[in-house]
């Protein structure tokens, strides 16, 4: 990781937060298509470097739950921002026909490989 820049597996990891709230790792691990131990992993990394803050359950000392901080939700918003005009800028000079045949071609491959 980059100091103050989030990777793609981050960000994918961190969106659910965004949208959802605070979550318990599993929950998070499952709405990011993760394992519960490369979520650990990661949550663990992102909490030293201030992005998010976890905190066990007092009720249940099994559950911890993750929230991203002030400083992590404006980092995820730029990323993603940042990510959003890096497609735009590599997609902007394909017509509406090859971008309809790129997604068909990758919907079939991502199905192909979903059933291995």
């Amino acid at each position: 990781m980059q100091p103050g820049r989030l990777t793609a597996p981050q960000v994918n990891l961190l969106q659910p937060l965004l949208e959802n709230g605070p979550m318990s790792s599993g929950q998070l691990a499952e709405a990011a298509g993760l394992t519960p131990a490369t979520t650990t992993h990661m949550l663990d990394q992102l909490a030293v470097s201030g992005v998010v803050e976890r905190e066990r359950q007092v009720e249940d000392k099994r559950v911890v739950i993750t929230r991203l901080t002030s400083d992590g939700k404006e980092m995820l918003e730029a990323r993603r921002d940042e990510m959003r005009e890096a497609w735009d800028a590599a997609l902007a000079e394909l017509s509406i026909e090859e971008l309809e045949c790129a997604t068909k071609a990758i919907a079939a491959v991502c199905s192909f490989v979903d059933d291995l």
